[in-house]
């Protein structure tokens, strides 16, 4: 659209301090008419951004460092919880070790108490068979407690040992 009046459009915008009468794209931006350039609002957006980035990065590395000390802490508790865990498992050999040091001790014990019980019993039955032969007349019944009483004595002699 082409201005008829051109003195008219100039006299209303002289009652208008704060608008700029009409002029050429090229002499604005030559002239760096606008007050705020494009630079400096570039500028300060880029200053902008700059600073939340290197805010951004502050709480990345204190995130990243939080998370180290973390971690630390964390293979700290499982090396305690790894030594904790191997010192029960020596604690529980060491109980299995002596339960069954104590079961071979009471087998031995049960084993020892047979055979004094079966030495008891051939005891008793050499004393019985002893008393058999003095009070026999029969040679043939004094020879078979005689062989008896022998095999006894070897019997007793044996678990003696």
């Amino acid at each position: 659209m082409v201005l008829k009046d051109s003195k008219a459009f100039k006299m209303y915008f002289t009652n208008s301090p704060t608008l700029v009468k009409p002029r050429l794209a090229f002499k604005i931006n030559s002239t760096r008419f606008i007050h705020k350039s494009t630079a400096s609002v570039i500028d300060a957006g880029t200053s902008q951004i700059n600073t939340t980035i290197s805010d951004l990065m502050c709480e990345l590395t204190d995130f990243q460092r939080e998370q180290m000390e973390n971690n630390n802490l964390t293979q700290h508790q499982v090396a305690a919880i790894h030594v904790n865990m191997e010192s029960q498992t020596c604690t529980i050999s060491l109980i299995g070790n002596q339960l069954q040091q104590f079961s071979f001790t009471l087998l031995t014990g049960h084993d020892e108490r047979v055979i004094e019980s079966c030495i008891t019993s051939i005891d008793t039955t050499l004393a019985f068979k002893m008393m058999c032969l003095h009070g026999s007349m029969d040679t043939t019944k004094r020879d078979e407690l005689t062989s008896s009483i022998t095999t006894n004595k070897q019997h007793h002699h044996e678990l003696s040992e």
